[in-house]
């Protein structure tokens, strides 16, 4: 068993670390029923429908740039990233990770208690169980993660992908430029690029910074699996985090 204490949550939005802002997290994922009980039956049936996903989030009023209010009044109504991290998010952590629409903020205020908000996104794809290949840091030479991670699964999985990038600064002169795409490998050795892995290109004039991107994949992803990232400009800097799902 490997149990975490709600402490160690991190929770990443569009490009911003809301962690210290935030104390409670929920996502929620729903499958849709239809009935096709007929005459006769004992029993109710039913046949699976259309499964749905909702991400919460509950913390404290903070009006200051890269805070709860600044942010979640902006990205409201808009297409949002989000990452929920129970345990943290080193390499190989398990978590959520959701393309969704902010869709409601609410503030709250009493007289006995801190200003409160809370924010409920709705998903345009689903609550994706990421795994972490690349913790939030910043990134200033062209590199790739240390070790590949081994999905345990030695022929490779085939039914697809998805992956995450979230970007939460940038600074450099040139202009500094950032690419990360996904790769794969059989052996964690020689890894290749994973067909359509590659997100778009990050820049000072580059609205997914901060901000975030997800893109998806079909066909085989190998056993193994990793982030390159190539860095160019004058002292750059981009600090980022990113994740992959396995179908």
């Amino acid at each position: 068993m490997t149990f975490s204490h709600g402490k160690d949550t991190k929770v990443y939005v569009s490009g911003y670390d809301l962690t210290l802002f935030l104390n409670s997290a929920t996502t929620t994922m729903n499958a849709d029923l239809a009935e096709t009980s007929t005459f006769g039956s004992t029993y109710k049936a039913f046949v699976a429908g259309l499964i749905d996903s909702k991400m919460s989030l509950g913390g404290f009023f903070d009006p200051t740039a890269g805070a709860t209010d600044a942010v979640m009044t902006s990205l409201l109504g808009i297409d949002t990233y989000l990452a929920l991290l129970p345990q943290g998010d080193a390499f190989g952590m398990r978590g959520r990770g959701m393309h969704g629409v902010e869709i409601t903020y609410e503030i709250t205020t009493g007289l006995d208690g801190a200003a409160a908000v809370s924010i409920e996104a709705q998903s345009k794809k689903g609550a994706e169980a990421i795994i972490v290949n690349t913790p939030k840091a910043a990134k200033t030479t062209t590199g790739n993660d240390a070790s590949g991670y081994n999905s345990g699964v030695g022929g490779g999985t085939t039914a697809g992908w998805s992956a995450f990038l979230q970007a939460f600064a940038i600074s450099g002169t040139g202009p500094p430029t950032l690419a990360v795409k996904l790769q794969d490998s059989a052996d964690n050795s020689a890894f290749a690029d994973v067909s359509g892995g590659a997100f778009a290109t990050l820049s000072a004039a580059n609205a997914n910074v901060p901000g975030g991107q997800r893109i998806e994949g079909t066909g085989t992803l190998r056993q193994y699996t990793r982030f390159l990232w190539t860095v160019t400009g004058g002292t750059p800097s981009f600090t980022i985090f990113a994740a992959h799902v396995r179908k």
